[in-house]
């Protein structure tokens, strides 16, 4: 999956990491993302399925904007609008 955000979200993003990623133990910006990532999954679980994992989805994820929906594969990439260093 491709995510593509903002200038101002990347540059929040850079910092966070750059910031951060030695207290919390983010070896790679990748390993940074997958954590927030996943935060964000546990979160949504609490809130709508008892806390336990969801499924796997049989819909596509929406591409776009929020009512564009195609099927997609998740393999894994994230890009930004700009280069992150």
């Amino acid at each position: 999956m491709t995510v593509t955000v903002g200038e101002e979200r990347r540059a929040q993003l850079r910092a966070a990491y750059t910031l951060t990623h030695l207290q919390e133990g983010h070896r790679t910006f990748s390993e940074f993302i997958a954590s927030a990532l996943d935060a964000e999954i546990q979160r949504l679980e609490s809130k709508y399925n008892q806390g336990q994992r969801f499924e796997t989805a049989e819909q596509g994820v929406t591409r776009g904007g929020p009512w564009e929906a195609e099927p997609d594969s998740f393999g894994c990439s994230f890009t930004a609008l700009g280069e992150i260093r």
